[in-house]
């Protein structure tokens, strides 16, 4: 049986197959590209906004409120000086208290206050942090059976709280991606 087809006439058919083949992968390798291109372009225009938003929170926030972070917990350091007398006297507790709880909202108005505007969840985190500190000190000073005088108790009772507190709030203010 004859079909007429000669070896010339496969081989053309075998180049269009071909070339129809290539035009299909062509197509698809662009439309592929273009969509992969979308999303790079939109993905790098939200890297570059998260990096303007992180720049102003550091300019804008951390940088102006540095100086009342450092103070807040120096502050609460200086009250083992405070609390390294003979007898510490109830006058002595209140006062101290008042002293810790006052120096939370000084922080707090001046730093925690401001973070809303910027993310809802830093500030909740961090206000918490620094009022579950101030609780804990407050209670842990007014506690009758608490030899605060005595350095290792308030190292261990007080110091390492106020530690575990600033280092928290080093990782909160770090682990913010500005988004």
């Amino acid at each position: 049986m004859d079909i007429g087809l000669e070896i010339s006439d496969i081989a053309d058919m075998a180049n269009i197959v071909i070339a129809a083949v290539n035009l299909l992968l062509a197509g698809y390798i662009f439309i592929y590209q273009r969509e992969r291109d979308k999303t790079d372009r939109a993905s790098q225009l939200r890297r570059q906004e998260q990096s303007i938003k992180l720049q102003w929170f550091k300019e804008l926030i951390i940088l102006p409120c540095l100086p009342e972070i450092k103070a807040f917990y120096n502050n609460l350091h200086s009250i083992e000086a405070k609390l390294a007398v003979g007898t510490i006297s109830d006058d002595l507790k209140i006062e101290t208290s008042k002293f810790v709880r006052n120096s939370g909202i000084v922080l707090r108005k001046s730093f925690c206050d401001i973070l809303p505007s910027t993310s809802s969840q830093l500030h909740l985190d961090i206000r918490k942090n620094i009022d579950g500190l101030v609780d804990k000190i407050s209670s842990k000073i007014i506690d009758a059976g608490l030899n605060l005088n005595d350095k290792p108790t308030f190292e261990r009772e007080i110091g390492s709280i106020i530690s575990r507190s600033h280092n928290n709030l080093i990782k909160q203010i770090y682990a913010y991606k500005g988004i």
